[in-house]
């Protein structure tokens, strides 16, 4: 992995990433469909040449699926609210995918609210999720 460690930008993410892997991924027993969505994310991430201010949202949002908690889509509505505790989502967000992350556009202000927001979801839903220390450093270093 040569762009990963060599790139500012994606090496960054990937120290943003490790952090929240190292808070959430827990010793337990081997789970082959983790390991397999971050063996292809980190791939992603090196070949990635659009939307790499997205990566991190997509990578958050798809590692909800893996840890159980991934928001309830059966009971959206139009004008229905992102409801953190019970996990009934803004619908447009979940479509962001690594396939299609380079079309949604976001400011600066409205990614880091979305990241903050994503984290927000992580700490309702698992007990001991800590403040990640390395989101000020990537959100300072894009500054």
């Amino acid at each position: 992995l040569n762009d990963v460690c060599c790139d500012p930008v994606k090496n960054v993410l990937a120290l943003f990433l490790s952090e929240v892997l190292f808070r959430v991924v827990k010793d337990t027993e081997p789970d082959p469909r983790l390991f397999d969505y971050l063996y292809e994310s980190i791939h992603l991430l090196e070949y990635a040449d659009k939307g790499i201010a997205n990566f991190h949202m997509v990578f958050l949002l798809g590692l909800l699926h893996h840890l159980g908690i991934f928001p309830n889509m059966e009971s959206h509505r139009v004008g229905y609210y992102f409801d953190m505790l019970n996990g009934a989502f803004f619908s447009r967000l979940l479509r962001i995918s690594f396939e299609n992350m380079s079309l949604y556009g976001f400011s600066r202000q409205e990614r880091a609210r979305i990241i903050h927001r994503i984290l927000e979801y992580y700490r309702l839903h698992l007990p001991d999720f800590p403040e990640i220390k390395s989101l000020s450093v990537m959100q300072s270093l894009f500054d």
